[in-house]
C-alpha cells in the first residue's frame, strides 16, 4: 500500500524558548502518519534554536534565518518544504494529536479547491481555556458555498486563523503565500486573496489546535514591525469578477466591517486610519450610521458604555461635515 500524501507541518519561532518545545513535539506527535515538522528561527536572541534543534534526531529539519518577520518566515517554511499538504503552527500553540487527520479525512470525496479547517480553544500562557467569543464556525457552509459573495460576505466579518486550515500547497502557491509586507493580520489577508482566487473553505466541526493567547513582545507576529501602509489589492479583483459592482451581501458585510474598525482605530488613538476607512465605508453606502446597535453591543461588552459614547460622540465630530453619516 503506498503512503498517504506528505504533510509538511510549518513553524516560525522568533524567541519562542519557553513554548517551542511543546509546540514542536505536538507536531512530530500527529496520528496521521505521514508528516514532516520544518522550523524557521527568525533571528531568535534566545535559546529557540537550540530547543528546536534537540528535535532534529526525530527528524525535525531547522533552518536559520534574519529577522524578517512572520509571513517571510511561513513563506520560506513553505519554500523549503515537501508536503502536498500544508499546515501552519504557530511556536507557542498546540496542535492536538488528531487535528492532521480528521482535516485530511474531511478532504475525502471533495473538489480540489477545498481547504478544511478545524475548531481552535482559545488559552491562557497555561494553556486554560478563556471566557469570550469562540472561533469563528461555519456550520451552515457559507465560506464554502459556490457563490463567491456568499463566501466573501462570511470571510469579511470573521477570521480563520493561521492554525486551523490544512492547504493544499498548490493553492497557496497559487496566490504567493504569505504578504511579507504585512505586519499584522496576514491570515486574513491570504484567506481572502485565495477566495477570491476561487478556494472554499470547509468547517470541520472537531478542536484541532490549542491557541495561547498572551502578551509577550516576542510573538512571532510581533518579531518584525513595520506599518500597514499597503492597501490590500483583493478589491480591486473582486470589484472585477462582479463587473464593477458588489453583490448586496458583500457589500453590506464590508460596510459593517470597516464601520466597526472606524470605532475601533478611534478608541485605540488612531483617528487617521478610523477617518480612512470611514470615507471608504461613506463611498459604498453614505446614509449608513456607524454607531448601529450591534456594533454598540459588541463595544459594551469589552468597555464601559460612556467610554464607548466618549469615543463614537468624538470622532462623529471630528469628521468632515460632508464625511458625516
Amino acid at each position: 500500500m503506498s503512503a498517504p500524501p506528505l504533510v509538511s507541518i510549518l513553524m516560525p519561532a522568533y524567541n519562542a524558548e519557553r513554548w517551542l518545545a511543546e509546540s514542536i513535539a505536538s507536531a512530530a506527535g500527529q496520528t496521521y502518519p505521514n508528516v514532516e515538522v520544518v522550523v524557521v528561527d527568525d533571528g531568535s536572541e534566545d535559546g529557540s534554536v537550540e530547543v528546536a534543534r534537540s528535535f532534529e534526531e526525530r527528524g525535525v529539519r531547522v533552518i536559520e534565518q534574519e529577522n524578517k518577520g512572520a509571513c517571510a518566515a511561513r513563506n520560506a517554511a513553505l519554500e523549503e518544504s515537501n508536503g502536498d499538504y500544508i499546515k501552519f503552527l504557530d511556536a507557542d500553540d498546540v496542535l492536538l494529536p488528531g487535528a492532521v487527520a480528521a482535516q485530511f479525512a474531511a478532504l475525502e470525496g471533495e473538489p480540489d479547491d477545498v481547504v478544511p479547517f478545524g475548531m481552535a480553544v482559545r488559552c491562557d500562557a497555561a494553556l486554560r481555556p478563556l471566557a469570550g467569543r469562540p472561533p469563528s464556525t461555519d456550520p451552515e457552509g457559507r465560506v464554502g458555498s459556490e457563490n463567491l459573495g456568499e463566501r466573501l460576505a462570511w470571510l469579511l466579518e470573521r477570521n480563520i486563523q493561521t492554525s486551523r486550515p490544512l492547504h493544499a500547497r498548490r493553492l497557496l502557491e497559487r496566490v504567493g503565500g504569505f504578504d511579507t509586507r504585512l505586519d499584522g493580520g496576514q491570515e486574513y489577508d491570504l484567506h481572502m486573496r485565495m477566495v477570491v482566487d476561487g478556494v472554499r473553505f470547509k468547517f470541520v466541526p472537531e478542536v484541532g489546535v490549542l491557541n495561547r493567547d498572551h502578551a509577550s513582545p516576542h510573538r512571532i507576529t510581533n518579531s518584525k514591525s513595520r506599518g500597514n501602509e499597503y492597501t490590500r489589492d483583493w478589491w480591486d479583483e473582486v470589484l472585477r469578477l462582479f463587473d464593477g459592482e458588489y453583490p448586496p451581501p458583500v457589500q453590506d458585510a464590508w460596510i459593517r466591517s470597516l464601520w466597526k474598525s472606524v470605532v475601533r482605530d478611534t478608541i485605540r488613538g488612531n483617528p487617521s486610519s478610523a477617518k480612512e476607512k470611514a470615507e471608504r465605508a461613506l463611498e459604498l453606502d453614505p446614509t449608513l450610521d456607524f454607531v448601529e446597535s450591534d456594533v454598540r453591543k459588541k463595544l459594551y461588552s469589552v468597555m464601559h458604555p460612556a467610554t464607548v459614547e466618549k469615543n463614537i460622540f468624538y470622532f462623529k465630530n471630528k469628521l468632515p461635515s460632508r464625511l458625516r453619516p
